[in-house]
């Protein structure tokens, strides 16, 4: 039995655990691999960036179907395009945060 910190709160935890006794999170085994935080912020970042999408796509939408006002599907397309730059950032900086 080997003494480890936590990831979290930096408790001594032991490898027979599986969750801290002080926050409960996740004691990462030898067999597997814990996804770090910085992974984790990343993912949710991704998650954010395609709700981004889809709002910016319906606002695009909403200026098309109202014909007069052009400029709403610019603003909206723009919108779209710079939250699919932020959804590839946020997908390639998880994905590097899981191979750390």
């Amino acid at each position: 039995m080997s003494l480890l910190y936590c990831q979290l709160c930096k408790a001594e935890v032991t490898d027979k655990m599986e969750t801290c006794p002080r926050c409960g999170y996740p004691i990462p085994h030898k067999k597997e691999k814990a996804m770090s935080f910085d992974a984790k912020k990343w993912h949710k970042r991704a998650h954010n960036s395609i709700a981004i999408i889809g709002l910016s796509l319906l606002v695009a939408a909403a200026g098309w179907i109202a014909y007069p006002n052009p400029a709403m599907v610019y603003i909206g397309l723009i919108v779209t395009f710079f939250a699919f730059i932020m959804f590839l950032l946020s997908t390639m900086f998880a994905w590097l945060a899981t191979k750390s």
